[in-house]
């Protein structure tokens, strides 16, 4: 929700509160944690359970700077990773598409892999209309000052916003999550940089209250659509950005549910690039957050997500506890989610979840079984999932020593990964090639090594 005090409107930071709940502090454990390494730093600062819950609930922006020295040495993050609105954040959020450094990438390739189908997505995008202005032209309902053809210069206020603009940033999502869904999401980075920049805009401008929501919930779920385009191209900073504005629009519209969907997808990155107890926190953050707003196959998603982050840190017990949570909730989901934005957590990608859970604990051969009946469930239009899933099989018949079927799993991952623009499924067969060096004298192994090579920079 969003909190109002004196007028004004305030975004709860979620960074924080999960950075303190990953380390199973109490609001007032952490005050005395801040108390004590700002002694040890030679600051005497005040910090107190009512601080705290300030800073959680977004009533503090953007602490003194001795706070934020003292929060970032206590707790190992950089000031952005605090989850503070840095002043003027908001209005240049949006990535600007600079290519991703060294660092963000080296654990998932650039934009420009040439694993992907260019010209075929670029096609996709001139035939629904991403790619072209006139998308935009009539979002805006005219105004004083302002013409039909106003597209939305994020530094121009709109006078009034009106139900096209809404109904136009409703059908972008769909667009977008509808090629993604069959040709992946790296080429996608560029086009919807532009219309969350727009889209974001039209929040300056004024609408009745019920549309207002809308308008909030429709940039919330296109800003969170750029962030999970940005993951899947290896841009997580980027990513990281969306999903700010993401939570930011989402609040604005008293959305708990879309909130906490959002903190799904940042718990889902948080464990792939190395942050899993951030990720376990970031998943519990969404599930309390929104507790009795859930529907079951929302509850099964954020179980799912904290489970991957137990499992990644090799804790057992938690991990197979949340599974068991997710599986149950999705049990009473029957075909609710159909056509929600949480439709793609289907049966495969439970039991694909399931699979990479008990692969990163260590139990290929639980994890075998769980992987094969994903695949077999799933769509046959998710090439891009289907090529991470057959990554992760191929890596768990790997550490089976089933050296055969593990590189004729992994030719069939590379062969589906040249039909999408996904960073993820090339870095899926790097890891591969990587897990597989021990075997490099086998000649199956050499060989697809070579055809690896071949294909990938």
């Amino acid at each position: 929700m969003v909190f109002q005090k004196a007028g004004k409107e305030h975004t709860p930071n979620h960074k924080l509160r999960a950075l303190r709940i990953q380390r199973n502090w109490s609001q007032q454990e952490f005050a005395e944690a801040i108390r004590a390494k700002a002694a040890s730093m030679g600051l005497n600062l005040a910090a107190d359970e009512k601080r705290v819950g300030r800073w959680e609930r977004g009533e503090v922006r953007w602490p003194s700077p001795a706070y934020r020295r003292v929060l970032t040495e206590l707790l190992g993050v950089s000031v952005e990773e605090l989850g503070f609105r840095i002043p003027g954040q908001l209005s240049e959020a949006v990535p600007r598409l600079t290519a991703p450094t060294r660092t963000e990438s080296e654990n998932a390739e650039e934009c420009d892999d040439p694993v992907r189908r260019r010209e075929f997505v670029g096609g996709a995008l001139a035939i629904t209309g991403l790619g072209v202005d006139e998308e935009t032209s009539d979002w805006v309902a005219p105004g004083p000052g302002l013409g039909l053809s106003w597209i939305g210069d994020e530094n121009e206020t709109p006078a009034r916003v009106g139900l096209a603009a809404v109904e136009r940033i409703e059908a972008l999502v769909k667009r977008f999550q509808h090629i993604d869904r069959e040709l992946g999401g790296s080429d996608l980075c560029t086009p919807i940089a532009r219309h969350v920049r727009r889209a974001f805009a039209l929040l300056k401008g004024s609408c009745p209250p019920g549309l207002a929501r809308r308008l909030h919930s429709a940039v919330a779920e296109l800003a969170q659509l750029g962030g999970w385009l940005s993951y899947d191209a290896g841009r997580y900073r980027d990513a990281w950005r969306y999903y700010d504005m993401a939570l930011y629009a989402a609040h604005g519209a008293e959305n708990r549910r879309l909130v906490a969907q959002i903190l799904g997808c940042m718990s889902l990155q948080a464990t792939y690039v190395g942050k899993a107890r951030e990720g376990v926190a970031l998943a519990r953050s969404g599930r309390d957050g929104a507790a009795g707003a859930l529907t079951p196959r929302e509850e099964a998603m954020l179980a799912a997500r904290e489970a991957r982050g137990y499992a990644k840190l090799g804790e057992e017990t938690p991990c197979l506890r949340a599974l068991d949570r997710a599986r149950e909730a999705f049990a009473e989901a029957g075909q609710e989610a159909s056509r929600t934005s949480v439709a793609f957590f289907d049966a495969a990608e439970l039991a694909a979840n399931a699979g990479i859970c008990f692969l990163d604990l260590g139990r290929p051969a639980e994890a075998e079984p769980l992987l094969t009946e994903a695949l077999a469930l799933q769509d046959t239009d998710q090439v891009r999932n289907h090529a991470l899933y057959l990554g992760r099989l191929a890596s768990t018949q790997l550490l089976l020593e089933d050296l055969d079927r593990a590189c004729a799993t992994a030719r069939e991952a590379l062969a589906a990964a040249q039909q999408v623009a996904s960073a993820r499924s090339v870095q899926r067969l790097r890891d591969f090639q990587r897990q597989s060096t021990r075997f490099r004298d086998v000649p199956v192994v050499r060989e697809f090594h070579e055809e690896l090579l071949a294909v990938v920079a």
